[in-house]
Parts: C-alpha cells; structure tokens; sequence
C-alpha cells in the first residue's frame, strides 16, 4: 500500500487527468486495431477448433490402439491428424495475426504524441517468416502428438487418470519452475551478465562497479542480497523484456531469482532506472514470481479436471460424432481447455494486478514517486494503451497506465503533507 490506497481495487483515475488528447489518440489509433485482432484472432481460434472437431468427426479411420503401448499410440493415424487438425487450428489465426501485424500496424512515437503512421514496423522477409511459421507449427504438432500420446493412453486404461495427469502436469511445471535457468542459459543471446568490471573490452553498460553498487543498494533497501543482474539481448528468440524500450523483469524462484534489465533501461537517468528496478526487486522480495507458480499449478489442477469431469460426461465429444478415448478429439480437448481459460483468465489476472501495485508501492517506498513526467514518458516508451476499455482490463496483468500514475500522485500528495507536518 502507498498513500492509504489499496493494491487490490482499482485506483480511480481519468486518463484524461495524466494524458494529453494528442497521446490518447496516438494511442488509440495504435491499440484500437490491436483490440478488434486480439477479439477476431480468439473468435477465430475456437471457430477453426470447431471446424477441426467437424473434420475430425467425419474422419472414418481405425481407433488408435491404446493397449499396445506408448510407441504404437504416437504413431497411430487418429492421433497424428488429430494433433495435426488441432495444430492447424491454434496456429492458422496465431499465423494471420503476425502477418498483420509485422506488415500493417503503425507505431505511436516514442514520447507517446503519436506521429500519424510516420514510424511502421519493418517487415520481416518472407522467407524467414514462412520458416518461422512452419517450424513453430511442428514443434506444436510434436508436443501434442506426444501430449496427446500419454493422455489418451490414461484415458483408455487408468480411471484415475485426470488425478494422474494432474500429478504428472504438477512435477512437469516444478521441474520446468526450478531448470528455467539452465534451460536459459543453452538459448543464444538471451542474457549476459550486467560487468561488474569495466575493461578495455566491456560492453557500454558497464560503468565500472558503481552501476552494480547502485542496483545492490536498491536491493538492500527491500531486504534482499545478492541478486544477480543480467542484460536482455537480442536474438532469434526473444528476450523477456523487449531491448527497445527502458524495462526490466523478475525471474526465477530461489536461487534462479535474478532481474533482466535492457540496455535502453541502463541508457536512462538515473530516477527513472532506479524506480523500475526496484519494482522488479520488490516482486522478487514479496516472492511474486513463486506466488504465480502456485497460481499457475492450481489453474493446471482445476483445468484438468475440469476436462476429467466433461470427458465423463461425453457430450462435447458426441456433438461431433466422436468419443473422449478417440484421439482425433483432440480438437474438442483444445476447445475444453480454451474455456476453461477464459474463466479463470480475470482471476488470474486479478492476482497478478495486485501485485504490480504491490510493486509500485514497494518502489515508492524505495525510491519515491516518480515525477508526472517521467512516469508519462516511461508509459509513452512502451506504448502501453493509456485507455484500455473495461473487456481488456479484465484480462490485463497489469494496472492501467492513468491508474498507476494515479497511485503515484496519491504518493505524492501523501508525502507533501508528511513533510508539510513535520515542518
């Protein structure tokens, strides 16, 4: 908490109080068409999963053969076009979607005054965005093959098998939760360490120890020592945080704990780096990023068996002329699952609005408010939507921008009249 108001609820704010018209239309012109995307790609989603169960359920081919072991089942024809049906399908609007926006969406500038489309995206070639496109499409087809593999063998021979696949889901995220930095370390041009010492060869960001100094010193002030920092690169796989703009992020649990800064962050004076980096440590202090692997393996649990209880059921399958046990199904598991995530979607991301505004409280606390400026410009850097509408808050992890300058200004105000009072 910051200025008496609460991490939870919303803070009251106008967009129009923080923001200039000129902002709020360079941004809406930006994240209008972004919205009305997000809205056809979803749509689009379950409508291709439904066309792929209506495949799927004409499809007249021999059940795989779930008792003659794993091997025989990963390469049984009812799994290999069911997982191929449900691939098409998950990555076909996914695929539209990219091309659109690689190739026609038009940038705000980079104070947020918006530009009327003089800065676009550079297009990607062709030939790599085919590459790209296809081999992502494998990999998915691959996992579910496999996925798809062992949980219809459960489903076939074990009872009990959304208790089994809820065990085995839980050991494969605490596994992934604890490896994620080894996992990282084997990805090109992921991270670097932030140089502690600058030598002849030492990349720019390393101004002798005292950038280290500094970042140690915000880490005490939340109660926590030794943490590593490492420096977002760019790659062909991307980076956590996006090199182009001033930002940072909390990863890893226990010893993996460590923030990813961007050079442009490191570029920044100092106030404004400072309050971003101490939001990132107070996510690592209050155990934020453990919090959201406990949420993560509790959505798992419910969501599987969710699916357990409609496959008993068997319904949803029959609407298709098809059979829980049957492997080309596949598409109607992936609907299953992409409703019961838009149910527990707003919970989730409740939590994880909260606490970004634990954060910030945590950064005010450290370093104090940042000034109206400096907050405008960080959000304008980003190109965060100033004005989402309320069915986009819902599902956002993070506060809306006037929001969160609004918590600011409550701090700031609380602060004067502390000072005010003491003199």
């Amino acid at each position: 908490m910051s200025g008496g108001v609460s991490v939870w609820w919303a803070t009251p704010a106008r967009p129009d109080r923080h923001f200039t018209d000129r902002q709020l239309a360079a941004s809406d012109r930006y994240h209008r068409p972004l919205r009305r995307l997000a809205v056809i790609g979803h749509v689009a989603r379950v409508g291709f999963l439904v066309i792929a169960a209506v495949v799927a359920g004409a499809i007249d081919t021999a059940p795989a053969p779930t008792d003659r072991g794993f091997g025989v089942l990963v390469t049984s024809p009812a799994l290999l076009i069911g997982a191929g049906l449900t691939a098409a399908a998950l990555r076909l609007p996914a695929v539209a979607v990219d091309a659109w926006f690689e190739y026609r969406l038009e940038r705000p500038d980079e104070a947020g005054e918006g530009t009327g489309g003089a800065e676009t995206t550079t297009p990607v070639p062709v030939p790599w965005f085919a590459v790209t496109v296809s081999a992502l499409t494998g990999l998915i087809w691959l996992a579910l093959v496999i996925v798809g593999a062992l949980g219809y063998g459960l489903v076939a021979n074990e009872a009990r098998w959304a208790t089994i696949l809820t065990a085995l889901v839980l050991a494969l995220l605490a596994v992934a939760t604890v490896g994620e930095r080894a996992v990282r370390r084997r990805l090109p041009d992921r991270e670097r360490p932030l140089a502690v010492e600058a030598g002849p060869d030492a990349p720019a960001d390393a101004r002798a120890p005292e950038v280290v100094a500094e970042l140690d010193g915000l880490a005490e002030r939340v109660g926590l020592v030794g943490v590593p920092y490492l420096v977002s690169r760019g790659g062909p796989l991307r980076s956590p945080v996006a090199g182009a703009v001033p930002n940072a992020c909390a990863i890893g649990v226990g010893p993996n704990r460590r923030v990813v800064l961007t050079e442009r962050l490191l570029a920044e004076a100092r106030p404004l780096r400072d309050f971003v980096v101490a939001h990132e440590l107070t996510h690592l202090a209050r155990r934020h990023v453990a919090a959201q692997a406990v949420v993560a393996a509790v959505a798992y649990t419910v969501t599987v068996q969710v699916l357990g209880l409609v496959a008993a059921d068997g319904r949803a399958w029959r609407l298709f002329g098809l059979t829980p046990e049957d492997p080309l199904g596949m598409p109607v598991v992936a609907l299953v699952l992409v409703a019961v995530g838009a149910v527990l979607g707003p919970a989730i991301a409740l939590l994880a609005r909260a606490q970004e505004r634990m954060a910030d409280a945590g950064a005010i606390a450290s370093v104090g408010p940042l000034e109206p400026d400096a907050a405008r410009r960080l959000h304008g850097l980003a190109s965060a939507d100033l004005d989402p509408p309320w069915w986009v808050r819902i599902f956002d992890h993070h506060p809306a921008p006037a929001e969160r300058l609004e918590f600011q200004a409550r701090a700031r105000l609380a602060r004067s009249a502390v000072l005010e009072s003491t003199n």
